[in-house]
């Protein structure tokens, strides 16, 4: 009964699914947000980034693609943007502006570079408790360039451990929530 109940098991296992739809291989892996630099494997199920791991089976995957000698960015989706005040004539736009008011927070996302590197992503104290109770170390601020300003000006971004995204354009007197698209 134990050998029937072994064999059983092996031939399960021989024709299960693979668990992930595609498996990026051996790349070098840059995820900021998780402080990842290193060569990694990237397994995707239904269009989601499932798992990032140094050595994931390979037949775990449908589908595997060798990206040795590569960068892999999991999660970061063209980081660029064609937003420029002054040099597409009348058109131009203020992309400080444009950005944040669209809920933009790409920069943040990918970890930099921030125009005070020095204090973006330091500790946001909430002393002001107008942001949900947390403990301390709980909230970032990040600097948004105040066209005009000699210092850092009024303008940041709040971001929570938790996803949370928040814009101040009085420096901590008012906040709204920026509303993210998840991925």
């Amino acid at each position: 009964m134990k050998r029937l109940a072994i064999s059983a098991a092996l031939c399960a296992s021989a024709f299960a699914q693979p668990k992930y739809d595609l498996l990026l291989q051996g790349g070098h892996v840059i995820d900021a947000k998780n402080r990842i630099s290193a060569v990694r494997d990237v397994a995707i199920k239904d269009g989601k980034i499932a798992a990032v791991t140094a050595n994931t089976v390979p037949s775990s995957a449908k589908q595997v693609v060798d990206v040795s000698g590569k960068l892999v960015l999991p999660g970061l989706i063209d980081t660029h943007g064609h937003v420029f005040q002054y040099v597409t004539g009348r058109f131009g736009l203020d992309a400080d502006l444009v950005g944040v008011h669209s809920g933009v927070t790409t920069l943040i996302d990918q970890g930099g570079p921030f125009p005070y590197p020095d204090k973006d992503g330091s500790t946001f104290g909430n002393f002001e408790g107008l942001l949900p109770d947390h403990p301390r170390g709980y909230y970032a601020e990040y600097t948004v360039v105040t066209p005009g300003s000699s210092d850092r000006g009024a303008r940041r971004i709040i971001t929570g451990d938790g996803g949370e995204y928040y814009w101040t354009e009085d420096h901590y007197a008012s906040f709204a929530r920026i509303a993210r698209r998840q991925t």
